[in-house]
């Protein structure tokens, strides 16, 4: 007489079309049964959280989940955790293979467990933190020399003088929470000399004093900035984001031309309206551009006139040719019509015109 079968003598697919059908409670319950069990609802959520956010479930469920699949969460947010916040433990017991982390606290809240947890993790690659004074977590990080990338939410510039020391750094990216906040570059990147990629969000940026940034800096994003007067050079900037910022009059088309033998990618939306010939002037200091995103006023650019002018001055800079067009893209609104102009015009075989929605100026 054959012995009898039961659901641990099923194949795990089929396993998996059972966990399928229930709830996530039922699928916890289960998953503690039996190790073949175990064993299959971990193949069942293969990948799955590769990813997670704390607050998505409660603690109960974080007890079960993060001991069987622990091991494979890659990526961490954590948003809100208190002081002595139970998870934070399950966090520093399970997952031993984060490479990214999100951390935001309120003021309330403190930098306690931000700090637990990157004490704790040591093999982190990137990290995003907005707490409410970040100095005291920066410090920590001067022994975390795997972390080099960083996006930080600032709530005061005070946190400034601590990311000098964070010389591993090759990201940065710096918001702020207020726009007030007014910040000098040469006081904290001077030191950074392997950073590549610097972000700036809501500042007022200033540059007392003389020199160069470091020349690893390959590029350069200001999103809804204000500069004054001027912004220091770039050795070797290639990718510039100019997304809403204000400057002085005629320091960006300055600051484009004393980039002008490095820089290969520009991507632009005036924060004011801008006149067509200034943009044209902007252009032609862009003498070895390969890519072009850019938002202007609509009415503006779509004429015979700045088709034309637009062609020549790529032409002349000597850079694009038919074999290697420019590559411009510009708003989805404006490429039907702008795109026939295009056509319509000799010489435009050494641009390649695409488009793009408004976000994709930024991450494009």
């Amino acid at each position: 007489m054959s012995a009898k079968k039961s659901i641990l003598d099923l194949p795990a697919k089929v396993l998996g079309l059972i966990y399928g059908e229930l709830t996530l409670h039922a699928k916890l319950q289960l998953a503690q049964v039996h190790k073949v069990l175990r064993e299959a609802f971990i193949l069942y959520f293969d990948g799955r959280f590769h990813r997670i956010n704390v607050g998505d479930l409660p603690y109960e469920a974080w007890a079960v989940i993060l001991e069987m699949c622990g091991p494979g969460v890659c990526e961490l947010i954590c948003d809100g955790l208190k002081a002595g916040d139970p998870r934070v433990d399950l966090i520093r017991k399970y997952c031993d293979n984060l490479r990214y982390m999100e951390v935001s606290s309120s003021a309330d809240s403190g930098c306690g467990p931000a700090k637990e947890l990157l004490f704790q993790h040591k093999e982190l690659l990137s990290l995003f933190l907005c707490v409410p004074d970040p100095a005291e977590v920066l410090e920590l990080m001067v022994d975390l020399p795997n972390i080099t990338e960083m996006s930080l939410n600032m709530f005061s510039a005070k946190g400034l003088p601590q990311l000098q020391r964070l010389v591993h750094l090759t990201s940065l990216h710096l918001i702020s929470i207020s726009s007030d906040d007014l910040i000098c570059l040469f006081d904290f990147c001077t030191t950074l000399k392997k950073l590549r990629n610097l972000t700036l969000n809501n500042f007022k940026i200033q540059c007392h004093g003389k020199g160069d940034m470091p020349a690893s800096i390959r590029a350069l994003e200001l999103l809804g900035c204000e500069v004054f007067p001027e912004l220091p050079y770039f050795p070797r900037l290639q990718s510039l984001s100019i997304i809403k910022t204000s400057w002085s009059k005629g320091n960006f088309c300055k600051f484009v031309s004393a980039h002008s033998n490095t820089l290969r990618l520009l991507k632009f939306c005036a924060k004011r309206e801008l006149q067509v010939d200034e943009f044209l002037k902007i252009l032609s200091r862009a003498r070895n551009l390969i890519r072009l995103n850019v938002v202007v006023r609509k009415d503006d650019i779509i004429t015979a006139d700045f088709v034309a002018n637009f062609i020549k001055i790529i032409k002349d800079n000597g850079v694009a040719t038919s074999s290697r067009p420019l590559n411009m893209r510009i708003t989805k609104c404006q490429f039907n019509e702008i795109n026939r102009l295009f056509n319509e015009s000799p010489g435009s075989e050494i641009i390649r015109l695409g488009w793009l929605d408004f976000p994709d100026i930024i991450r494009d």
